[in-house]
C-alpha cells in the first residue's frame, strides 16, 4: 500500500513539473513576442520632462535639506494639538484660564 502511493505521488509530481516547465516556456515565448512588438513600436528617443515643481514646493525641500545636514530629522505631525494632549493629559483643571475657547 505505501509503495503505491509513494508511486502515485511521484507521477504526479512529474506531472506537475512538466506542466509548469510547459506554462514557463509558453509565458516566456509570449512575453519576448510581446517585448519585440513593443519595441518595433517604439520611436527611439526620450520625451521631455514637462513642467517643474512649485517653486514653494522647491523650497520646502530646499530648507528641509539643509535641516538634516545640520542634524535634525524631518517629521510628520499634526499641525493643530487636540485638547486631549493640550490640556486633559497635563492635568490642567477644567476651569483654568488657559483653557477658554479664545486662546486654544
Amino acid at each position: 500500500k505505501r509503495k503505491e502511493l509513494g508511486a502515485d505521488i511521484n507521477y504526479l509530481q512529474k506531472k506537475i513539473i512538466s506542466s509548469i516547465d510547459l506554462k514557463r516556456k509558453e509565458l516566456l515565448i509570449g512575453h519576448s513576442e510581446k517585448t519585440m512588438k513593443i519595441e518595433a513600436e517604439t520611436l527611439g528617443f526620450d520625451l521631455p520632462k514637462i513642467g517643474h515643481l512649485h517653486p514653494i514646493t522647491q523650497t520646502i525641500r530646499m530648507l528641509n535639506q539643509i535641516f538634516i545636514e545640520m542634524g535634525y530629522s524631518i517629521v510628520d505631525g499634526p499641525e493643530i494639538e487636540t485638547d486631549e494632549y493640550n490640556f486633559r493629559r497635563m492635568n490642567v483643571p477644567f476651569d483654568h484660564p488657559a483653557r477658554d475657547v479664545q486662546d486654544t
